[in-house]
């Protein structure tokens, strides 16, 4: 199948223009190649905010000016019941430096190899150290005898330093605790 890009052009060129599903694979190359031909504005919907942010970066990098408006934020304010630009203004800024919108896999002390993409990386863990496989052993072996989650979270600890529960005080913080008394 072959495009009419002259078609398209006419169609998009000073023009606003919808491209659902933004932050996709095939919505994020529509959103780059209609980004050549010129729109006022590009109006981009996605399920999610990284996937958004990631497009909306890249295009106002590659295509200043245009305007890109991404439409996350737009819905929940309108579902919650306010408007924007009355109630809440919506300010793009960009990332801070050193700031980061992803979260790390990997523990400090594996060793972190790149792919061909840009967003996947490979861990290689090399030679295990010296006592891991009978700290493995251990951490099974209670488990197996339905140890509390306590001893089990410390033989876990054992083998990942890193491994904190989310939400959790960590093994050094003491769990604080307060009585409400109710009337």
């Amino acid at each position: 199948m072959e495009t009419d890009l002259a078609a398209v052009a006419e169609l998009a060129t000073g023009e606003t223009v919808l491209i659902t599903g933004a932050g996709g694979s095939i919505g994020s190359e529509l959103c780059r190649q209609l980004a050549r031909l010129a729109p006022t504005r590009l109006i981009l919907p996605g399920h999610g905010e990284n996937s958004i942010f990631d497009i909306l970066h890249e295009l106002r990098l590659a295509f200043p000016d245009i305007a890109f408006i991404p439409v996350i934020a737009n819905d929940l304010i309108r579902l919650s019941g306010l408007s924007i630009g009355s109630d809440i203004e919506i300010k793009v800024t960009g990332m801070r430096p050193g700031e980061k919108l992803y979260e790390e896999m990997f523990f400090s002390a594996e060793n972190v190899i790149p792919t061909n993409h840009p967003k996947v990386l490979r861990a290689r863990n090399g030679i295990l150290p010296e006592g891991v496989p009978r700290r493995v052993d251990s951490l099974i072996r209670a488990a197996e005898q339905e140890r509390p989650d306590d001893g089990l979270r410390q033989l876990l600890k054992t083998l990942a330093p890193d491994f904190h529960r989310h939400g959790m005080p960590t093994v050094e913080e003491p769990v604080k605790t307060e009585a409400v008394r109710h009337a």
